[in-house]
């Protein structure tokens, strides 16, 4: 069974492209989401194996809140896509953290790279 992944991305062109990508790498795209709050009404309904999420969203709850609201009751792997310095996303994250982070501008071949290195991580813990 394919990996489903949610992208959480408001700009359309970024989110078409990463779509794109992911189903290239053989992921099963779940509907891209453009707001923290929708993505996370989703989620506790029908939690995909993965989410993508930009940092920055245009309106309402960002990626950073979006993972902390998350953490409070899933484990989800969470993705970061952003433009935004590594500091920046560890003054902001605090004790949370996600899994990983992508920067923008994104190089090929670096998504499913990452997406790989993520859940052999998790494997990895699991097998302690």
């Amino acid at each position: 069974m394919a990996v489903r992944i949610m992208i959480v991305e408001d700009e359309a062109l970024i989110a078409m492209d990463l779509k794109n990508q992911l189903r290239q790498l053989g992921y099963k795209v779940e509907p891209v989401m453009s707001s923290g709050e929708e993505a996370l009404k989703n989620i506790k309904k029908n939690p995909p194996d993965l989410l993508l999420s930009d940092i920055s969203l245009s309106t309402g709850m960002d990626g950073i809140e979006l993972m902390k609201q998350i953490r409070k009751f899933s484990d989800l792997p969470i993705l970061f896509l952003t433009a935004h310095t590594r500091e920046y996303i560890n003054n902001k994250c605090g004790k949370n953290i996600a899994d990983g982070c992508l920067f923008k501008p994104l190089r090929r071949g670096l998504l499913g790279q990452t997406i790989e290195e993520i859940f052999s991580n998790r494997e990895k813990k699991v097998k302690g």
